[in-house]
């Protein structure tokens, strides 16, 4: 439960529209990623600690019997992060209505599919 709480707090924030121009990480690192330096080191490295988050997680719920034994808490954290960012790209780009939902529904089929039957 705590997994997708932290990803429908990340969806809603984004969906909430705080920033004009959606999540600003996704916006920062599409400016950034391809450029060296400081900008870049730092968004990097606090991408990496929300995934890394993201991943403690999921070896948590898996520790605790909420996720089966042979989820990969390292490829769930890697899929759950790309369905919110999709949404951000899909919703800011293409102005999607449906971008958060879809999102949403995403998380909850592939946690879904790593819960134990």
């Amino acid at each position: 439960e705590r997994l997708r709480a932290l990803l429908e707090s990340w969806i809603a924030y984004v969906e909430g529209g705080v920033f004009s121009g959606g999540c600003f990480f996704w916006a920062a690192s599409a400016e950034f990623d391809g450029r060296p330096g400081a900008v870049r080191d730092r968004i990097a490295g606090l991408t990496a600690r929300w995934l890394d988050e993201l991943e403690a997680e999921a070896r948590r719920a898996v520790g605790q019997g909420e996720l089966r034994p042979d989820t990969d808490p390292a490829q769930l954290a890697f899929e759950l992060h790309a369905f919110a960012q999709e949404a951000n790209w899909a919703h800011q780009l293409l102005g999607r209505d449906d971008a958060f939902a879809r999102a949403r529904r995403a998380v909850a089929t592939r946690i879904g599919s790593a819960q134990p039957a």
